[in-house]
């Protein structure tokens, strides 16, 4: 189990029998961490460093120690699976150009590739074996894109209420993508991409057993 405490720069891996923790990870210098994940046999870090604000940190979960990638991607959100890291937000070309999308980070071979998806995405989630992505300033309204992860391509676009400036809140349990927005908590039946129901947003995240 990972954990950010303390400073925003450190990272320690919690044990949940004991509620200890070890291997605090240190050696972000000039940076901080935004957020975790864990997933693919480390523990997973996006933020900035004194180098680029581009960057994915990678913790051993073993031995605590940190390293880093520079994916290209100004990261918003993180999430794991299908065998690789992805890491949601503005993807920058060699040209100088700005484009939204998603990265699928692969740890066996340290490469990024790059799927622009959305306008401004701001949340990525892996689960029922796509990859969700939450735009909520999407041209056509708040939108929940939903990828193929073997190749970045568009399996569906949900509509989820009016453009906002905010996070989309991303969670899957019970059998169902839940989406929850400033318009509201939007259920989605991954079966086929409808919306299965919705309500008044939580105040709080969502957690499932």
């Amino acid at each position: 189990m990972h954990g950010i405490i303390g400073a925003a720069n450190t990272v320690s891996m919690i044990d949940p029998v004991s509620n200890v923790a070890h291997h605090t990870v240190t050696g972000v210098e000039g940076g901080y961490i935004l957020d975790i994940a864990a997933g693919e046999g480390a523990g997973w870090g996006i933020g900035s460093n004194a180098e680029t604000v581009t960057p994915l940190f990678r913790f051993d979960p073993a031995t605590g120690e940190l390293e880093q990638f520079d994916t290209a991607i100004g990261t918003n959100d993180i999430a794991t699976g299908g065998g690789y890291v992805w890491v949601v937000g503005t993807g920058f070309g060699e040209d100088g150009s700005a484009t939204g999308g998603v990265g699928r980070f692969d740890p066996s071979s340290s490469a990024t590739e790059f799927f622009p998806v959305g306008e401004e995405p701001e949340n990525v989630l892996f689960a029922f074996d796509s990859v969700w992505v939450g735009d909520p300033l999407g041209g056509e309204g708040a939108t929940l894109h939903r990828l193929d992860p073997s190749n970045g391509q568009p399996i569906a676009s949900i509509p989820v209420g009016d453009r906002y400036a905010g996070v989309m809140g991303l969670y899957a349990g019970a059998g169902f993508l839940w989406a929850s927005t400033d318009n509201g908590l939007f259920v989605i039946e991954p079966e086929n991409n409808s919306i299965a129901g919705e309500g008044d947003p939580p105040s709080q995240a969502l957690l499932f057993p």
